[in-house]
């Protein structure tokens, strides 16, 4: 299918391009913070429809950005703290702990970040809401049958680790609207299943900084 063989070629551009610039945010000692998909830019150059080598991506939107090195709030400056990022993250109470503070920071980052990839797969395939199992009321009392794949942050909580994406998996996998999305992800020997569970499958004792270093240099976006 050419239409399905382009978005894939397409995304692993972009999960590239995504992926490598919060790495080098990190080890520059930043965290983003404001992670979403709207910060992923994606730009193309280039007139021909078939050329996707101008196909590149990056990040935007680094105004929540975090001093992983800073130790208080006035070295941090201009910047937050890693202990705020950490706090926003649901992990309060770092603020004598700048180290423990910059992994939660450093692994909130990459969780939203795949989360934001994962939502553009979605968007792209018009992949039905198979993670939902129960619909929301909407405010009028009516049935919301399709949900924002902004659900997806509540389906992967920071340091669910490696069963909450199994699980994930596992239910695309079974679901009827998810085909084109499993095709994708399951290329290559599982190469894009992978790729997304090493930022969303972390587990509370992972090395965020050596989970994107693998990450970035994954088969799925070599």
């Amino acid at each position: 299918n050419y239409a399905a063989d382009k978005i894939k070629r397409i995304y692993r551009r972009i999960c590239a391009g995504a992926v490598s610039a919060l790495l080098t945010t990190h080890t520059g000692g930043l965290a983003h913070g404001g992670l979403d998909a709207s910060a992923v830019v994606i730009v193309r150059g280039g007139t021909d429809d078939d050329d996707l080598g101008e196909v590149q991506s990056g990040l935007s939107s680094f105004g929540y950005c975090a001093n992983l090195n800073a130790k208080t709030p006035e070295m941090a400056s201009p910047y937050l703290t890693a202990a705020t990022l950490a706090g926003s993250a649901g992990r309060r109470g770092l603020d004598k702990d700048p180290v423990l503070a910059g992994v939660v920071a450093r692994k909130e980052d990459m969780r939203r970040l795949g989360i934001a990839l994962l939502e553009i797969l979605i968007e792209a395939t018009r992949t039905t809401p198979f993670w939902q199992t129960t619909p929301k009321p909407s405010s009028d009392g009516s049935p919301d049958i399709v949900p924002s794949p902004s659900a997806l942050g509540t389906t992967f909580p920071l340091g669910g680790g490696t069963p909450v994406w199994d699980e994930f998996r596992k239910k695309a996998q079974d679901a009827n609207g998810a085909a084109e999305l499993c095709a994708i992800l399951s290329d290559d020997g599982d190469a894009g299943w992978d790729f997304l569970g090493l930022l969303l499958g972390m587990n509370e004792g992972d090395n965020p900084l050596l989970q994107l270093t693998r990450a970035e240099s994954h088969p799925f976006v070599a």
